[in-house]
This record gives structure tokens, sequence and C-alpha cells, in this order.
């Protein structure tokens, strides 16, 4: 434009990274520097620190409750549903269900909400996902650590681990034979035995089915095929240098899928397990009862989100009454203060009849039933997790016997095949 063509620009590039264009005045060039030393600019009143002062209060208070509750959420939806339980109005998705660009969080003590990128980036809707499958995982990641350790007894004893291996004069001198010292031949393929003190039981053998007969046969074909390569190497082997013979990678592999089929050996035998086509028929079960749970829990958790304003109504309303009262019993007490509380006692009082909420008893029982419902919701999504930690147990078995079916006799590939097609169709559905 005319009147701007001669003017002196200034171009800098602020906090963000973001260049910016003006023409340099001594206000703008104190305000580009963070310096509000003019008296009549509006940041340096006392009511703009305060107001700057409250919003940095705020956004602390959020983080921190966020921070708190994210051990127990066990999804981006979930956190936020936790967050309402505690006071918190938040707006996060459209009519047609889609998500806001912004999420926006509002304590009960704020005026107005808080946009979660003012937060950092810890505390955006991705970044928050991303934490709470990152904790998951370590939960997952933990339990088959635990579940490694707690192995029984019979399969510590099988597992195979290269340090295990010893040097042809270490066995000599231990008068042990060639033979690597691993029960794993011991391990009979067509009944197993049960000896359990606790539930009385001193011997009992339970005939083995296909899977586990399938499963132990591999084992012993790798067992083999280590014992081989032990054979091959021990004639190398330097007695002033006893080492391990089984440190290459064909070695490894063979290790690691041994303690694999053994996992999941155990794996079929606590849950009964004699054919592949009952694993198809317990998984199928198991998404019913998933879709079934989740129904359920979309059911309450509307619910609880539309009472919850409510109960947060009712809460806000008790405790003016309980500061009305406080300051009635306070000596030179402000009239003016007390009215003003009393206007929001009745705005809130006015809403809650309109509710047909206006008598004490109907309140207590709302709240009485949105405990209940909250309960039934926890304990329903706890049952929830439960059958994605089965269903979990259940991939890992499948994946083993598809490593076992890709090796050997492909006696499974149908089977594997319907598996993973019936996962597909219900996780689609």
């Amino acid at each position: 434009m005319p009147e701007t063509r001669d003017m002196k620009t200034v171009k800098w590039v602020d906090a963000k990274g973001k260049t910016r264009v003006y023409e340099p005045t001594k206000r703008k060039e104190r305000i580009r520097q963070g310096k509000y030393s003019d008296a009549n600019d509006y940041r340096n009143t006392e009511a703009y620190i305060q107001s700057e002062n409250y919003k940095k209060t705020n956004r602390e208070t959020i983080k921190s409750d966020i921070d708190k509750l994210l051990p127990e959420a066990k999804s981006y939806e979930d956190l936020l549903f936790l967050l309402r339980r505690n006071g918190y109005i938040i707006k996060d998705k459209k009519v047609n269900g889609d998500w806001l660009k912004y999420i926006t969080y509002k304590t009960a003590s704020q005026e107005s909400g808080t946009r979660d990128y003012k937060l950092g980036e810890d505390y955006t809707r991705e970044n928050l996902t991303a934490r709470i499958k990152n904790k998951i995982r370590d939960i997952i990641a933990g339990y088959e650590m635990n579940l490694q350790k707690n192995t029984d007894t019979v399969f510590n004893t099988v597992l195979i681990k290269p340090e295990q291996i010893q040097s042809d004069q270490a066995r000599s001198e231990s008068n042990e034979s060639d033979k690597i010292p691993y029960n794993i031949d011991e391990i009979n393929d067509k009944y197993r035995i049960i000896n359990d003190k606790n539930k009385g039981i001193t011997f009992e053998k339970i005939p083995r089915g296909e899977v586990e007969q399938y499963i132990i046969n591999d084992v012993k074909k790798l067992h083999d095929n280590i014992q081989q390569i032990y054979d091959n190497q021990k004639d190398t082997l330097q007695p002033e240098k006893p080492e391990p013979v089984l440190n290459n990678r064909r070695s490894q592999y063979y290790l690691d899928r041994i303690n694999a089929n053994l996992k999941t050996l155990k794996f079929v035998e606590e849950k009964h397990i004699h054919s592949f086509e009952q694993i198809n028929s317990v998984v199928t079960a198991l998404y019913e009862k998933k879709k079934q749970a989740q129904s359920e829990l979309t059911k309450i958790k509307n619910t609880l989100e539309k009472a919850g304003e409510t109960v947060i109504a009712i809460n806000t309303m008790n405790q003016i009454k309980d500061r009305i009262k406080k300051q009635q019993q306070t000596n030179g007490y402000k009239k003016e203060e007390i009215d003003a509380e009393g206007e929001f006692l009745k705005n809130y009082e006015d809403n809650l009849r309109k509710q047909n909420l206006g008598e004490r008893e109907k309140q207590e029982k709302f709240v009485l039933n949105y405990n209940r419902f909250h309960a039934s919701y926890e304990k329903l999504a706890e049952s929830l997790t439960a059958v994605n930690e089965q269903i979990r147990e259940y991939d890992d078995c499948v994946r083993t016997l598809n490593y076992i079916d890709k090796e050997n006799s492909k006696k499974y590939t149908a089977e594997v095949q319907e598996y993973y097609d019936i996962k597909t169709r219900q996780e689609r559905d």
C-alpha cells in the first residue's frame, strides 16, 4: 500500500520460531524485548499480573491431576473419564464424534477452560495416548518377566541357557557324560504327571492332547539340533580355556525357540487345550465377551458423563452452603459477601429443582446411584482388561504354533489362518 511503502520495517523471530515484521517504535521495541516499563501499559497492572498467575496456577493444577491419574488410565478416553469424575468439564469431541483439534480442560474453580497445547507438548492428546500405551507395554513386559521367573521347577530344569554348556575338560572332571545335561528327553509326549501335595494329588497321569504332542516333538527336534552342534564342536575345545560352545546365531535361535515352546506348553497344559479347534472356539467366545463388555461400558460411561455435571452441581451447592454457614459464624462478616454467595446458591438450587432434585434426600440418592454406576464401570473395565490379557496369551500361543508349523509338517496351516481370520472379523466389527 502507498502509505506503507516507505515504512522502515524490522524482522525478528519470536520464541516459537515464527518470523515477525513490524515498524519500530519505542513501545513495540519494549514489547519485543519483554520490557513493559511504561506505567500506563496494562501488563504492569496488578489485575494483569494476578490474571497471569491465576492461569499459571490452573495449568499446573491440570498437569498435576493428569500425572496423578495417568497410572490408572487404560486409554486416553479413560483418562478423560477419570478427570470428569474428579470434577472436570472437558470439551473433547465434535457432534459427529471426531476429536477436536484442541482438548479443553476446565476445573471446578475455573471460569474459562485451558486448552491442552498450553500445558506443554507432553500433555497433548497424541502424546498422552503414547504415554498410556508405553505404560501398558511396560506392565506387559513386567508380567512376562515375572512369568518367566515364576515358571514351575520342571520347566526351569529344561530351559536351555548357553552358559550351561560345559567344556570337555569340565565334563570329565565332574564325571558327567558327553550329553547336554537337560532332562528334555524325560518329557513324555503321551502323558504328563501331576504331583500336587496342596491339592492332595500325589500321582496322576493325564493323557496329552495333539497340540501338546506337537510342541514336545518340536522341542525334542530342536534339542537334537543343539546336541548335534555340540558334538561337532566339542573336539575343537581347548582344555586350558573352557568356554561355552553354543555361541553362534543358529544355536541361539534354537535356544530361543525351545524356551518359547516350553512357555507355550505350560500355557496349553494350564488351559487344558487338546486341539487347535478348541483354541479358535475359545478365542471366538472371548471376542464376544469383549464386545459385550465394551458395549456395556459405553452405555455406563455415557450415563455417568451426563450425570457427572449434576453431581458437580450438588457438591458445589453444598460447598456454598458450608461457606455461608462459616461466614455467618465469624465475627465481622460482610453481608455483601454472603449475599453474593446466596445468589450463586439460588442458581444451583433452581437448576436442581428443574431436574426434580430439589430435596436433599433426592440429591443424596442421585449421588449414591452415581457412585454405584461408577463402581460397576470400574469392575467391568477390569473384566475387559482380563479378557484382553487372555486374548494376548492365545495370540502368543498361536504365534509359537505357527513357527513350529512353518518349519515342520504345516499341520495347522488352515487352523492358523482361521484364527487370524476370526481376529480380523471381530476387530473390524
